[in-house]
């Protein structure tokens, strides 16, 4: 319902401030500026505390603040107002996942998906938790579901691509994280990763390219330094690994030394 027609209907209610207060909030939740916009929504909340919406914004704020047990309860005051909201029961499996309270956030997300087919975030969500707990082709599906609906959903392809890897279906997953990388092409995770697999199809060189990227991003990432070394090893390059692997030593002392600290 737009504000003019809510105004006509509760002509008591200053839907004008109640808009200034939700826009205001929304704004600065976009630019991380959380305090801030949950201030917002309950001086909304404060003039109609019957609007899902604002209840379901200030949980996705407090979610980002790690407010975790007050976020649940707007959500569920959210779903008190409206039980078939999506976007509601989306937000409460957000929350109860940062909670690890698995269980209930698959419910939470299930129930979503199954109010909107449509809910490219909550099949997502449901993806994460089949992850955690071991189902990986169960999670895979989900990531097609996200992806179907969102193309552009990358953070889908990149835990797609993990999936795939728990299943050795290690050229999909290099797929997944191609795709991944072509919008994000500065994360050393996804370097990393792209090259196990490659590492694991017998493909060492590029496996070590793609190493060698990662090490570029992230110079003190000792995982990839080590599986540039591993797969030198294999390819007889035995000067080399070891340089790689007395490397790992002398980083990961380093890194000891300041956490001594």
């Amino acid at each position: 319902m737009i504000w003019m027609e809510m105004a006509a209907v509760r002509p008591e209610i200053s839907w004008q401030e109640y808009a200034a207060w939700y826009q205001k909030g929304t704004e600065l939740a976009c630019i991380s500026r959380y305090e801030e916009s949950v201030v917002c929504f309950e001086k909304a909340l404060e003039i109609d505390s019957g609007q899902e919406n604002a209840w379901i914004a200030k949980a996705a704020s407090l979610d980002r603040l790690g407010r975790f047990d007050e976020a649940v309860r707007c959500c569920d005051r959210a779903l008190e107002i409206d039980p078939g909201n999506a976007d509601a029961w989306h937000a409460r499996g957000l929350v109860l996942f940062h909670l690890g309270h698995y269980a209930e956030a698959l419910e939470s997300f299930e129930k979503s998906t199954e109010l909107d087919g449509k809910h490219a975030g909550a099949w997502y969500g449901r993806g994460n938790l089949h992850y955690h707990q071991g189902r990986y082709a169960d999670a895979v599906s989900c990531y097609d579901r996200t992806i179907g609906l969102n193309p552009e959903y990358f953070k889908a392809w990149f835990n797609k691509g993990v999936n795939l890897e728990e299943l050795r279906r290690f050229d999909e997953a290099v797929a997944c994280y191609d795709r991944y990388l072509e919008a994000n092409p500065g994360d050393a995770a996804a370097w990393n990763n792209r090259g196990v697999c490659l590492a694991h199809l017998g493909l060492l060189s590029d496996a070590i390219d793609s190493f060698e990227r990662a090490l570029a991003l992230n110079p003190e990432n000792t995982l990839a330094l080590n599986n540039k070394g591993v797969c030198l090893l294999k390819l007889g390059l035995t000067e080399e690994a070891h340089r790689c692997f007395q490397e790992v030593g002398q980083r990961s002392a380093r890194q000891e030394s300041r956490l001594s600290f």
